[in-house]
């Protein structure tokens, strides 16, 4: 093959007129202008530009470099990756852009066309497509044909459906995880896998107003039915629909007023060509009824009116008491009306003339009244079970049993027993023979045998009783009736004299012991046990067991009656 150098080729082929270079061809088309030796065919030779080729410590210290200057960089082995060479990281085309050398396309096969059709990248800058008036549309058939890191948005172009958190949405559209529509309540997030929205929101409408949610269906050939349904497993889940009320706001709740209310359910019929007739018709209200520091809470329940305003009919009030007729109710059911008959009960013992009566449980019944006379039946006509517990609350007033029977008044028959003929009463006896009789059974003397027993508001108790063994006589006793222990028994304790065998003792003894059959035996015992009283009062007598004396004792000494 024949070369000549470009001097030679250049001066064939210059243009003085127009200044202009051609390199194959006489007639150039522009200021430099290179036309292949061989156009077509199969010709081995080589055609081309071949631009001037470098290694990177070359170009790095190139001056003076001319806006536009092209080189190949073939090496990058010698020089640094800084000032002018800051981009040179790759063999390839570079072209100097008055500042430091910018690559061309980095050299290899694979990135000669390098764009989004046929090859992965990454962005090095932030990019913006402005579209103006035109369109730009994705067409695909794939699963998860457009995504944005990952499953943050997934598009399924087979099945027509944008799935959020999730590469393969159920749904047209289905979002994994909690989701906001609309402003977030104060920097509030939308809780876990659910959502929060901010604004009026329709189903199956586009005018929400002026509800939050409203559910509009207009087929007429389905119910019209709205379910929450729950599958709790095995454990027994706390199901509500809640309506929760508050002053203040989201971030800064405030305690209610008295006679705030809560919340309703309403049921709206369409009436009279009103195109919404709201709060007129029936439903139920909650009012709070409380200080703002107290719960308590009332249920209104309207027919027929303009809620909450008027067409009340019931009220459970906050201590449970229903009033019907009444928003006041004082008891547990509050009836009131203006017209008679307003309480009807049919339960298929109804019948005229009949009257409802009670049993033990409380369950009531219709029952006939009373034949004779057309008196109902009572205790002054016919004797009878009490079905319940009755207290006759007297106030001022006085209630009085009159008669002349032995036993006119008893209780459990000889339990307690009055005789209006000889004005006695008799506990244990229908036939008291004193005034007052009280019968038990003998027994010793012990904590539970007394016949009669006198309690004290702590544990001293005084009792009476007949012995049922030797002596065979009655006892009075001072004892604990917590532990069975004895207690002082004091006799007279405010003053004047006792007598003991006679029916009046003298005036100058405090004890009068009066007999010609018996004596004063006084306690008996050993020197030991004398010595072994403690705390002797001053004129203490005993009789010595070990001296065979009477004794007393001076405040000192212990002496011998002489």
């Amino acid at each position: 093959m024949k070369k000549m150098t470009i001097s030679c080729v250049l001066f064939l082929a210059f243009n003085a007129t127009y200044a202009q270079i051609g390199v194959n061809t006489p007639d150039p088309s522009a200021t430099f202008d290179i036309t292949a030796k061989n156009t077509t065919g199969v010709s081995t030779n080589v055609d081309g530009l071949l631009i001037p080729r470098v290694d990177r410590e070359r170009a790095q210290n190139m001056l003076a470099v001319p806006t536009s200057t092209l080189i190949y960089v073939n090496n990058i082995s010698t020089g640094t990756q800084t000032g002018t060479a800051v981009n040179i990281d790759d063999s390839g085309y570079y072209y100097f852009d008055e500042t430091v050398w910018k690559k061309l396309n980095s050299g290899n096969a694979t990135d000669k066309d390098s764009n989004i059709y046929n090859i992965n990248g990454s962005l090095l800058d932030n990019r913006t497509v402005s579209q103006g008036n035109k369109t730009l549309a994705f067409t695909g058939t794939a699963n998860n044909a457009f995504s944005v890191d990952g499953s943050t948005f997934s598009v399924d172009a087979n099945a027509n459906s944008v799935g959020i958190g999730t590469t393969a949405p159920g749904s047209k559209l289905s979002i994994i995880g909690n989701f906001a529509l609309g402003t977030n309540y104060a920097g509030l997030s939308a809780p876990s896998n659910g959502a929060i929205i901010q604004g009026a929101v329709g189903i199956g409408t586009n005018n929400a107003s002026p509800a939050k949610l409203r559910v509009v269906s207009q087929n007429d050939d389905v119910a019209n039915e709205y379910h929450f349904d729950d599958y709790s497993g095995s454990t027994n889940k706390y199901n509500a629909l809640r309506f929760h009320k508050s002053r203040g706001t989201v971030a800064a709740p405030a305690n209610l007023n008295n006679g705030d209310n809560i919340g309703s359910i309403e049921f709206i019929p369409h009436f009279n060509g009103t195109v919404e007739p709201y709060h007129n018709g029936t439903g139920i209200n909650a009012l709070y009824e409380g200080n703002g520091t107290d719960n308590l809470t009332s249920l209104r329940f309207f027919t027929s009116g303009d809620m909450p305003y008027s067409g009340e009919k019931m009220r459970i009030d906050p201590k449970g008491n229903v009033g019907i007729g009444t928003s006041s109710p004082t008891n547990l059911l509050h009836l009131n009306s203006s017209t008679n008959g307003a309480l009807k009960i049919v339960d298929g013992t109804q019948g005229a003339d009949k009257v409802l009566t009670s049993d033990a449980n409380g369950v009531a019944t219709w029952k006939d009244l009373p034949a004779s006379g057309g008196n109902s039946e009572n205790i002054y006509t016919a004797n009878g079970a009490l079905l319940g517990n009755r207290t006759v609350t007297q106030d001022n007033k006085t209630l009085a049993f009159t008669g002349t029977a032995k036993n006119a008044f008893s209780i459990d028959e000889d339990t307690f027993s009055v005789d209006a003929a000889d004005n006695k009463v008799g506990i244990g006896t229908t036939s008291p023979t004193q005034k007052f009789v009280v019968k038990g059974a003998n027994a010793q003397p012990s904590g539970t045998s007394a016949t009669v027993r006198i309690e004290g508001d702590s544990n001293h108790a005084l009792d009476f009783g007949t012995f049922a063994d030797s002596p065979y006589g009655s006892y009075v006793s001072s004892i604990d009736k917590n532990s069975g222990n004895g207690l002082p028994l004091i006799l007279n304790p405010i003053g004047s004299n006792v007598g003991i065998g006679t029916n009046n003792p003298h005036s100058s003894a405090i004890l009068e012991l009066s007999s010609t059959t018996q004596g004063f035996l006084p306690p008996r015992m050993t020197t030991a046990q004398r010595d072994a009283i403690a705390a002797k009062a001053e004129g203490l007598v005993i009789y010595n067991t070990s001296t065979k004396l009477l004794e007393y004792f001076d405040g000192t000494n212990w002496k011998n009656y002489q």
